[in-house]
């Protein structure tokens, strides 16, 4: 059985407990890491030689399949999301992230994919980058991944609010002066 995670890399869980260590690796995954996974995800699907387009093609038809976002919506260029080209809103990252929390009608059962993916997200005041984040009232509530680039802040994910329900998130900033970035990026938890 080959499973599809929500950022286009296949896994073939093969091995017990392949998907829990997925899910570790990647709620901690340097860059380079998680494109080389992309790129060897899309080299496995396609029967080809890995390769960066493959990979971003890879990203594209899940986006398309799973929150009807067409290829002329968006720009990545990246298996990571962390470039100054990459061109996704806030509103397009939450669809993004409600598809693959299996918050969306479509995406709405339990699968390991799925598993894996809430299990790949940084716990606030846990691990991960969030570990020195939500500290207090958010205190594992907050479930995300971080971006930052010289210009750029981003802050996604998943938070459990009232009546046992998950809300979607997304904070993106760009152009603040890059001595104003640790400011921006503490801003979500006043």
């Amino acid at each position: 059985v080959t499973t599809m995670l929500p950022s286009g890399v296949l896994v073939k869980p093969s091995v017990p407990g392949a998907m829990p260590m997925l899910a570790t690796v990647t709620s901690t995954l340097p860059t380079l890491v998680s494109v080389t996974v992309v790129m060897t995800a899309a080299a496995v699907r396609y029967a080809e030689p890995p390769s960066l387009a493959r990979a971003v093609d890879l990203m594209y038809e899940w986006l398309e399949a799973r929150t009807g976002l067409a290829r002329s919506d968006l720009f990545i260029d990246t298996g990571s999301g962390l470039s100054y080209r990459t061109e996704l809103s806030a509103r397009q990252l939450v669809k993004v992230l409600r598809a693959g929390a299996g918050l969306a009608a479509e995406t709405a059962a339990s699968s390991p994919s799925r598993d894996a993916y809430l299990a790949s997200l940084a716990i606030g005041g846990t691990d991960g980058t969030l570990r020195a984040r939500f500290t207090s009232q958010l205190r594992g509530l907050v479930r995300g991944k971080t971006g930052t680039l010289r210009r750029v802040v981003a802050l996604s994910g998943l938070v459990a609010a009232a009546a046992g329900r998950t809300l979607a998130v997304s904070i993106v900033s760009n152009g603040h002066a890059p001595r104003r970035r640790a400011r921006v990026r503490a801003a979500p938890e006043q």
